[in-house]
């Protein structure tokens, strides 16, 4: 514990927060260029990992305030103190507001995946026939469920409360 401790006080909280922020726009402009290449997995994860990484800082930020934080010493422990939630609230309204600016650009049709239109391209004759048939299926299977002679149908039990 002593050996994280003292790893935790060696950081520099503006050394920190750039770290963070840099990683944190890497991440978004990776997710606005994968999302052109159609890597749909990771553009799907993207919001998710800035809010992470967002509140990853706040928790780190506020780890480093209080480290060097001393009871016996509060006037001189305040400035420490406010360097690492300077760091938390930063990094945690840039986690924040580079998700929902990510998503907000997601929904624009320059950003959305063209995923549809490869699975469009891709169908065979078979795949459709395939689907038609499976839909067939479900359609008898619900006119029974609704229509059919038994009491366990919706028409039965119209019929059994009337």
């Amino acid at each position: 514990m002593e050996i994280l401790k003292s790893l935790l006080r060696e950081f520099n909280t503006d050394i920190v927060n750039s770290a963070i922020l840099i990683t944190m726009a890497s991440i978004f402009v990776q997710g606005l260029w994968f999302k052109k290449a159609q890597q749909v997995e990771f553009v799907e994860y993207v919001p998710t990992l800035l809010t992470t990484m967002g509140i990853f800082g706040t928790f780190l930020g506020i780890v480093l305030g209080l480290l060097e934080f001393n009871q016996l010493d509060i006037e001189a422990s305040i400035p420490p103190l406010l360097n690492g939630l300077k760091t938390a609230f930063i990094t945690s309204l840039a986690g924040i507001f580079s998700s929902l600016i990510f998503k907000t650009l997601s929904t624009f049709s320059y950003l959305k995946p063209k995923q549809v239109l490869d699975i469009i391209y891709r169908t065979t004759p078979e795949a459709i026939l395939g689907v038609i048939q499976a839909q067939v299926v479900e359609i008898k299977l619900l006119k029974d469920a609704l229509v059919g002679n038994e009491e366990s149908t919706l028409f039965g039990q119209l019929r059994i409360t009337t």
